[in-house]
C-alpha cells in the first residue's frame, strides 16, 4: 500500500507540475495580445487625430483664402467709378448718401460673389489713407476684419486678417441681400 501511495502521489505530483507548467502559456499569450491590441489602438487613435488636425488646418486655410478673396472683390468694386464718394464715409452712413453720391452702386459694395462663395459687407470704416473692412461668408458665417490702404488705383489689401466670431447671416439687414 505504501508503494501504491507513492506511485499515486508521484503521478499527482507529475500531473500537477505538468498542469502548472502548461497553464501559464495561455494567460501569457492573452496578456501579450491585450498589450499589443492596446498599443495598436493607441497608434490608430493618434493617426486619426493627426488626420483630423490636418483637415481642420486645411479648412481654416481655405476659409482665410475665401475671406481675403471677398475683401479683394470688395476692393475691386470700390475702384469702380463713383464709389469713392461712398468710401469716404463709414458704411453705417451710406444709406443717407444717395443724393450726394448718385453714381455710387451701394449694392455692389454691400454684397458680392467670388466663384461659388457669396460674401456680405459687415462694416467699412475709413481712416485717412487706410480703412478697416469687415466681411462675412454667407455659406459659413465666417467673418474677418481686414485692413486696406489707399493707393492711386484704389484700395489695396494689406497683409493679415483678424478672424471675427461667426455671424448669423440670416439676422443681417435685408438691405444686404446677396446676389
Amino acid at each position: 500500500m505504501l508503494n501504491c501511495l507513492h506511485v499515486s502521489a508521484s503521478r499527482w505530483h507529475l500531473s500537477h507540475h505538468h498542469r502548472r507548467k502548461t497553464g501559464f502559456v495561455l494567460p501569457l499569450a492573452l496578456g501579450t495580445s491585450v498589450v499589443l491590441l492596446l498599443g495598436s489602438a493607441s497608434m490608430h487613435s493618434l493617426a486619426l487625430h493627426g488626420r483630423l488636425r490636418a483637415r481642420i488646418d486645411v479648412q481654416q486655410h481655405q476659409r482665410r483664402d475665401q475671406l481675403r478673396s471677398a475683401a479683394m472683390a470688395f476692393a475691386a468694386q470700390a475702384a469702380a467709378p463713383g464709389q469713392d464718394c461712398l468710401l469716404a464715409w463709414g458704411a453705417s452712413h451710406w444709406d443717407g448718401l444717395n443724393r450726394i453720391c448718385p453714381k455710387a452702386d451701394l449694392k455692389a459694395l454691400r454684397a458680392g460673389q467670388v466663384g461659388e462663395t457669396r460674401w456680405r459687407l459687415l462694416d467699412w470704416q475709413p481712416n485717412g489713407e487706410q480703412a478697416q473692412l469687415q466681411v462675412v461668408l454667407v455659406s459659413s458665417g465666417s467673418a474677418a476684419q481686414l485692413l486696406l490702404r489707399r493707393r492711386d488705383t484704389g484700395f489695396q489689401l494689406r497683409q493679415g486678417l483678424q478672424i471675427l466670431p461667426a455671424v448669423d447671416v440670416a439676422k443681417t439687414s435685408p438691405d444686404e441681400v446677396a446676389l
